[in-house]
């Protein structure tokens, strides 16, 4: 029982992180924002917890465990003289805001156990491999897709999506699709929908 006068700590409180990020990589995340239409802290929150997550992500950070971790269902072995993850960046490089909840924190305090870094820098490690991974990338695309569109655009994009591809050497994604709806200036007042069926529409048109 706590005494009296003691604050108790909520058990959703978020943990602030304001990781360092190469500027490269906040560009990135900035353009996932603006087409998405959602805070910049929303995607680093989505793309950092997705591959921490991600086993192809955490085999490539294996290499620098210095000591054994189970991440998921996946014990990692240690090495103590493990190479060294680089701890500073030595790039041009601007701070992010995340908030975490409590749970999803200590994810990424287990993964910062294992490189022995803090919370924080590991966060920016995984946005800068998050930046480069299609799948982190398409589902959260593809997350505020879904939030925003009814299932039939849904099933037109896919439409789209597909046509694309079948006649396109490179494998384009639903973050090639919402660039190629939203635009390099989205309008503040314009929903993503009414873009979508605006986009959907030309489509028809010229069928």
């Amino acid at each position: 029982m706590s005494g009296a006068g003691e604050k108790r700590e909520r058990s959703d409180k978020k943990r602030q992180v304001k990781p360092l990020i190469p500027l490269d990589v906040k560009e990135a995340i900035h353009r996932i924002s603006h087409i998405t239409n959602t805070p910049i802290k929303d995607v680093c929150e989505f793309l950092a917890l997705f591959v921490v997550q991600d086993n192809e992500t955490l085999n490539k950070l294996s290499k620098y465990f210095k000591r054994g971790v189970v991440l998921g269902n996946t014990y990692y072995n240690g090495n103590i003289d493990a190479e060294t993850i680089e701890k500073r960046l030595q790039v041009p490089s601007e701070l992010v805001n995340i908030k975490f909840k409590r749970d999803d924190y200590e994810h990424i305090a287990n993964l910062a156990y294992a490189l022995d870094c803090t919370p924080t820098r590991t966060t920016g490690i995984l946005l800068e491999h998050a930046a480069r991974n299609v799948k982190a990338v398409n589902g959260y695309v593809y997350q505020n897709l879904v939030s925003g569109l009814t299932d039939g655009q849904m099933r037109e994009l896919r439409k789209v999506l597909t046509y694309i591809n079948r006649h396109n050497d490179d494998r384009s994604s639903w973050m090639t699709i919402l660039s190629m709806i939203v635009g390099d200036v989205r309008p503040a007042t314009r929903k993503l929908r009414e873009l979508v069926e605006e986009f959907l529409g030309k489509g028809n048109k010229n069928q």
